[in-house]
């Protein structure tokens, strides 16, 4: 029998050319995610009066896999140990790699929770989850990098196929779970890792209950008896069990409908996590962080001193500033009839090699992007005579108040050789002084030192009347059209005191269209 297969989607699935947020990326990260981001987030902000119970509750409901040397790479951040209160708390810089996985066991959950998922069978050691979360502290960021559980690859023991059958082989073997499937991904993609966490399922249904269950709106309805669910359009609020389903569910489309459900429903529980609804109900956070512990199993460089530093690091990072992405690849059915996802190394490599040089966040992703400087900003300016020609400095002034700044006082520089007007500018006034500049035509800004004043020095080639119009301070009337057939004369161009203008950038390439699964799509619809 020869192999089938068919090339899945690119456009939401792995490549790095548009470098937009994608969100059908990643396995049951949710259940794996959340309980690490709400663990850490939850400690951080538990620290303080009370917060010694908590913490001991917690570090020792988690437990610890011993791994050899060499498997994971430490921050030099995170060697410090002992517990320490959020004002003592000092931040993480370094980028984070951690490696999060989810077991395929159902060791653990009731029968009525079986039940209610299809099954009575408590399942194997597989991880139905891989993931690589990546952490930036300094820009408010991380990426989910996810791996479809059938996408083949080379194990630790050197055979070749699914990837969610590593931590299995090494869990029969000397080498341990933990130790294989790390080795597995990083033979796989050449990402370091720092930190290993792996997460159970019943663990993931006390947590979602911990919350009071997550609420959002489905535009369509999701129905899974593989999975149990059952679900109308409109707005739902799924308790653990229910949410343990919609998370697993595969049996509507595929693999990867599956994992944007996955992704969909973790930055609904981010929000449910961290709104003040949970963490300024001391019953709620309390269950929060019991619930999460008990279901952690982390390596043993990761403790609650860590976990509240990395935490306290990222504590700015919102779910919109989450990019997810997952490996790219084809789904095929191999000679013996078994169904796997063959990556695509040629996209899967640009992936990679974007994870690993930090590209895949964008610049302050988390964070508001600051006003813009307006002349209002600009604090009066003393304007000087660089140039040793009688009058330069007042017909600065005139220039300058005729386009709305402030002038403070005019005056000689201590030089009479400046040729091109120059801004000086004292360093925290930087977007000031480009304001400035612009308003000159372009003139070179220059820092100057702490506590001067914003400063114009002329030069003796500025001219006034070569400089750019002041903008508009109102919309003009708009005018008849003249009926002359005579075209109007150009605009004449003078070389000015200015530098030559950039050219513009080119436009962003325009996303491809996107697919959609069921269960998966955002909504605006609050519930």
């Amino acid at each position: 029998m020869s192999e089938t297969g068919r090339q899945l989607p690119m456009a939401r699935f792995g490549p790095v050319l548009r470098g937009g947020r994608v969100r059908n990326g990643g396995l049951d990260w949710h259940r794996m995610g959340i309980l690490a981001f709400s663990i850490l987030s939850a400690l951080v902000v538990t620290a303080g009066a009370g917060a010694g119970a908590l913490l001991l509750v917690a570090q020792q409901s988690i437990e610890r896999v011993e791994l050899p040397p060499g498997v994971l790479q430490t921050p030099e951040d995170l060697n410090s140990d002992g517990e320490v209160t959020a004002d003592e708390m000092e931040e993480v810089h370094d980028v984070l790699n951690l490696l999060v996985v989810g077991s395929d066991s159902r060791e653990g959950l009731t029968d009525a929770q079986l039940q209610a998922l299809g099954t009575e069978d408590v399942g194997t050691n597989l991880t139905d989850t891989v993931m690589l979360v990546q952490l930036d502290p300094d820009r408010d960021g991380a990426v989910v990098l996810s791996f479809p559980r059938d996408l083949m690859v080379e194990r630790c023991d050197g055979t070749r196929f699914r990837i969610n059958e590593a931590y299995q082989i090494g869990e029969n073997s000397d080498e341990g779970g933990a130790a294989c499937l790390i080795e597995t991904v990083k033979n796989l993609t050449g990402i370091p890792i720092d930190h290993f966490v792996r997460v159970n399922l019943a663990g993931f249904i006390d947590v979602v209950d911990a919350v009071g269950g997550v609420s959002f709106y489905l535009d369509q309805p999701l129905r899974d008896d593989f999975a149990g669910v059952d679900l109308d359009a409109g707005c739902v609020t799924l308790d653990g069990t229910e949410a343990l389903g919609f998370v697993r569910s595969r049996h509507v489309d595929n693999d990867f409908g599956r994992i944007a459900r996955q992704q969909r429903f973790i930055r609904e529980l981010v929000r449910k996590a961290t709104s003040a609804g949970t963490l300024l109900q001391p019953q709620r956070l309390f269950g929060l962080v019991r619930s999460v512990a008990r279901t952690l199993e982390t390596d043993q460089n990761l403790g609650l001193p860590q976990m509240q530093r990395i935490a306290y690091s990222v504590r700015d990072i919102s779910a919109e500033g989450i990019n997810m992405w997952a490996v790219p690849g084809t789904e095929r059915t191999t000679s013996s009839g078994a169904f796997v996802i063959e990556p695509d190394m040629e996209q899967a490599e640009r992936l990679f090699v974007a994870f690993r040089e930090g590209t895949l966040i964008p610049e302050d992703v988390g964070r508001e992007p600051p006003a813009p400087v307006t002349i209002a900003d600009v604090p009066p300016l003393v304007v000087l005579n660089g140039a040793g020609v009688e009058g330069l400095a007042d017909e600065m002034r005139a220039a300058l108040e005729e386009r709305g700044f402030a002038i403070a006082e005019t005056g000689n520089a201590d030089r009479v050789d400046v040729a091109r007007s120059e801004v000086v500018y004292p360093p925290d006034r930087l977007d000031e002084a480009e304001l400035v500049s612009e308003a000159l035509g372009g003139a070179p800004i220059v820092e100057g030192e702490p506590g001067e004043d914003l400063a114009v020095v002329v030069g003796s080639r500025f001219n006034r009347f070569l400089l750019p119009s002041p903008a508009p301070t109102e919309t003009p009337t708009p005018t008849a059209t003249p009926t002359s057939t005579d075209s109007p004369s150009p605009t004449p161009s003078f070389p000015t005191d200015a530098r030559d203008s950039r050219p513009l950038p080119p436009p962003p390439p325009t996303p491809e269209p996107e697919p959609t699964f069921r269960g998966a799509a955002d909504s605006d619809v609050q519930c």
